[in-house]
């Protein structure tokens, strides 16, 4: 490889990881004033798909059972979720968004996006013009190394979809 290259991209890979544990940070002050952990937020998001059982719940989240049972039972406590039987197979049981925990989200998501317009109002016009499509090439290149599934996730935060 380019050593020129490899410098590029040791500092793509840098300032990505970077963003990220700012991102997290930034969370985590965020979630502070929520009394919210960071998979209690992702296990809503989640939720917010529609009723999962606590096995795809513990899937989702890479956690044993116990872990994800005790996290939805504090979820449960909350008011955010609740349990709910299968109608398909009464035997099952399923834990589902509720209102305010949907209402959580939403509150969430403002936040987050408060604090993104903070950091975009940081940004001249010209970094802005910059940042933009080259981000959009780099989205395009992780979508081309990811499963069609994965990508999934993705399209409803795309432009135009």
């Amino acid at each position: 490889m380019n050593p020129d290259r490899k410098k590029l991209i040791d500092r793509i890979a840098a300032s990505m990881d970077r963003m990220r544990r700012l991102g997290r940070a930034r969370m985590r002050d965020d979630l502070a004033g929520f009394d919210m952990t960071m998979p209690q937020v992702r296990t809503l998001y989640f939720l917010s798909r529609g009723p999962q059982r606590m096995k795809d719940i513990s899937d989702h989240l890479m956690r044993g059972m116990p872990s994800a049972t005790s996290m939805i039972d504090r979820l449960v406590r909350k008011g955010y979720v609740e349990r709910v039987p299968d109608p398909s197979d009464r035997r099952v049981v399923l834990c589902q968004i509720t209102e305010p925990g949907r209402e959580m989200l939403d509150r969430f998501s403002r936040m987050g996006a408060v604090g993104f317009e903070a950091i975009s109002e940081s940004l001249t016009d010209d970094e802005l013009d910059t940042i933009a499509p080259a981000l959009d090439i780099l989205v395009d290149a992780m979508a081309r190394q990811t499963s069609s599934e994965s990508d999934e996730c993705c399209k409803d935060k795309r432009e135009g979809t």
